[in-house]
């Protein structure tokens, strides 16, 4: 596992964010895998995810889903139509959803694993040297990043798969 000062160094330390770790860990009932050993998210990761909410929301706003509490995390980056990550404090999964009246779908089994997929996109885009290595580069972060959460690639059009698909297209990632 990295360490903060890895995700610091990696994600920038004016570009990331303390989330209230310890507050969320105290009223979820979630087991305590769920939770990551950083109480850091980035800020603005431009192809996986933005803190950014454009007044939509405040940073770890709350919101009421059939009667469970999720908190945003961020949004998706670029998508016409807010999708929201959000955790389930019930569960310590993350899901994305289209507020205010979308389903919740889950997007990683836990707040830990996606923590940890966000630092491997991170990596993978820092890492980058261009379109003649990448696609090669993008099957192994498929690997990586399906032994750290299976659940998070169960279907073709999963959000994961669909930006690992992305990273194997000539798109410039920085």
């Amino acid at each position: 596992m990295p360490t903060r000062e890895e995700y610091l160094e990696l994600w920038g330390e004016d570009n990331t964010v303390a989330v209230p770790l310890a507050e969320w860990k105290s009223e979820s009932p979630a087991p305590p895998e769920s939770w990551p050993e950083v109480d850091l998210l980035p800020i603005d990761m431009s192809v996986a995810f933005t803190a950014y909410l454009d007044g939509e929301y405040d940073p770890f706003h709350r919101i009421e889903h059939d009667s469970r509490t999720y908190v945003v995390l961020g949004k998706v980056p670029q998508e016409p139509k807010s999708t929201f990550f959000v955790l389930s404090l019930a569960t310590g999964a993350v899901h994305l959803v289209n507020p205010p009246d979308g389903t919740p779908a889950k997007l990683n089994s836990s707040f830990a694993t996606f923590v940890r997929f966000l630092h491997r996109f991170a990596e993978f885009v820092t890492t980058d040297d261009g379109l003649a290595t990448r696609p090669a580069r993008a099957e192994e972060l498929e690997r990586d990043l399906k032994a750290i959460d299976p659940a998070a690639f169960d279907h073709d059009d999963s959000p994961w798969n669909t930006a690992v698909s992305f990273l194997k297209t000539d798109f410039q990632l920085r």
